[in-house]
């Protein structure tokens, strides 16, 4: 049985493009680079690696 993919990777979205680097303006919960949840406080910089899109198609 194929499990349907629940998203799309875009490579722009709400101004946020892939490979921008930013600046977290709240404590914000993510992966790192070998895909490790981390929680990045407030200030720190980070690079947004993949963009997923879970609204209807």
């Amino acid at each position: 049985m194929n499990n349907p993919k629940l998203y799309d990777e875009v490579l722009e979205m709400f101004g946020f493009t892939k490979g921008q680097k930013v600046r977290m303006l709240v404590k914000t919960i993510g992966c790192d680079e070998e895909d490790e949840e981390r929680t990045f406080p407030v200030g720190a910089v980070g690079e947004i690696c993949w963009i997923h899109y879970y609204g209807p198609k």
